[in-house]
């Protein structure tokens, strides 16, 4: 990463910044040249970025919830086990329930600490432990919340049978409850994070609200989802390169916008991309929004221009040659002696020339009109931006974004 990359990336982390980011796959002046032309935006206030730069050194990120990973020193599978044995033995001794929630927190704490991916029914274990050690310590709500992932994390036991008798009611409840999955959790790039024990193969995924265990960038971590929204989990290590190209696709598109937004907030400001067909795209509450208009305004003006001109010059001489038409039939109307025959002639030529006039007058008048749009249109897809974008010093003009 380049240190101007560097410096941006560090702004955007901040809580407000100034500029527009210009994401790109190709050379970051170029791309700069094609927004400012394109957009209709003043160059200086364009910051290009390649999405790999934006991407490099960050940690998995989410929207509408929360991850939180190991806060203590890194422990190992046989801790783990420990504190989980000290608590299942509180469990099996069916008098002392209550002694059973500090071993499993400690089970829990150790999980998260643990490097090596962990079998979803040990989870499983460790989440029922600390569900009746709660229970028994009157944290009814926090147990419910603990046997769910129980229950999600090792469907196939049967937790409802090892329920204590004081317990089976909430326990119920709690099974109940694990099934509901309100929510749609977008997973970005899919392949790449387990959730409960299971892979997620495909970028999206029903899933209940409240906390999961996941398995993400090589790390056992907690997800707790937030009850309402339409949350997005992203691993920045795992985005493919050339993803900057997804806003060409309509629904690839929709995929690079919660990349964007989780890495500049929608609220900073316009986020372009220009991909590396050289297409430029903005930012925009749906999807991503293709900027061309300029480029065929100057299209379109240079094509009018020619034609205004040839409409305005034909004018003039159809009006001039009237004009020297006229005055000569005028002159011959003129002449001591005039036949009446040759009078009525000169008179007929003047009235043909008077309409020509007119006529010409018009066709003048339209060609400059014709040419003012073509010139507004050509204005249209002209960005002046400082030359140093091509390699030199002063004012640089880029007509249609070339």
């Amino acid at each position: 990463m380049s240190a101007t990359a560097a410096l941006l990336v560090a702004a955007l982390s901040a809580p407000a910044h100034a500029g527009q980011v210009v994401i790109t796959e190709g050379d970051p002046k170029d791309a700069v040249t094609r927004v400012a032309s394109r957009a209709q935006v003043d160059a200086a206030g364009l910051q290009p970025i390649a999405l790999a730069d934006l991407l490099a050194g960050k940690t998995p990120q989410i929207r509408g919830g929360t991850l939180e990973g190991c806060a203590d020193e890194p422990s190992t599978l046989e801790e783990l086990n420990k504190h989980l044995a000290a608590a299942e033995d509180s469990l099996d001794s069916k008098d002392d329930y209550e002694f059973a929630l500090g071993p499993a927190k400690a089970a829990e704490k150790a999980a998260s600490c643990v490097p090596d991916a962990l079998a979803p029914d040990l989870l499983a274990r460790v989440m029922w432990a600390k569900g009746v050690g709660l229970h028994a310590n009157d944290d009814v709500p926090g147990a419910r919340s603990a046997w769910e992932e129980a229950f999600r994390l090792d469907p196939k036991t049967d937790w409802a049978a090892k329920a204590p008798p004081d317990m089976a009611a909430d326990v119920k409840i709690a099974a109940e409850e694990a099934a509901h999955q309100a929510l749609d959790l977008w997973v970005i790039p899919p392949g790449k994070v387990a959730i409960d024990g299971a892979i997620v193969s495909t970028d999206q995924v029903r899933i209940a609200a409240g906390p999961h265990w996941v398995r993400i960038d090589g790390k056992n971590e907690r997800m707790t989802l937030d009850p309402a929204g339409s949350p997005v989990l992203l691993v920045p290590a795992d985005v493919p390169a050339g993803a900057a190209n997804w806003a060409a696709d309509a629904a690839l598109g929709q995929e690079l916008g919660r990349v964007v937004d989780l890495l500049v907030p929608p609220e900073s400001g316009p986020v372009y991309v220009v991909t590396s067909s050289d297409r430029v795209f903005v930012r925009t509450p749906t999807g991503w929004d293709e900027k061309m208009q300029a480029e065929k305004g100057a299209g379109a003006g240079v094509a009018l221009l020619p034609i205004g001109a040839v409409v305005a010059v034909g004018g003039g001489i159809l009006a001039g040659t009237a004009f020297g038409a006229g005055k000569s039939a005028v002159n011959d109307a003129s002449v001591e002696g005039v036949t009446l025959t040759a009078w009525q002639d000169a008179q007929d030529r003047y009235d043909g020339a008077k309409t020509r006039l007119v006529v010409g007058d018009v066709l003048v008048g339209t060609g400059v009109v014709i040419m003012g749009i073509g010139g507004g249109l050509l204005l249209d897809g002209v960005s002046v931006s400082p030359l140093w974008l091509h390699g030199g010093g002063g004012i640089g003009i880029s007509v249609g974004g070339r």
